[in-house]
């Protein structure tokens, strides 16, 4: 089974569905035991929604206050 570390140097990948198949399945045991990982997964996928949502020009501090609401109330 992976480790934590494992885990989230695979995040990406997960998340993407390039991972072969065993890893997969090692992911998904690791999930199920693991709640920090659980979340760290679940902050990955809000930032991946969000990302589409910003501005390609400069940040604003409000909207960055705004991203860091959003993913404190997941």
């Amino acid at each position: 089974m992976l480790n934590c570390r494992q885990v989230t140097d695979r995040a990406s990948d997960y998340l993407d569905e390039a991972l072969p198949f065993g890893e997969r399945v090692q992911m998904r045991l690791h999930l199920m035991l693991c709640h920090h990982c659980r979340r760290y997964l679940r902050q990955l996928r809000a930032i991946v929604r969000a990302l589409p949502g910003l501005p390609k020009t400069a940040v604003s501090e409000d909207t960055v206050r705004q991203v860091v609401h959003r993913l404190k109330n997941q």
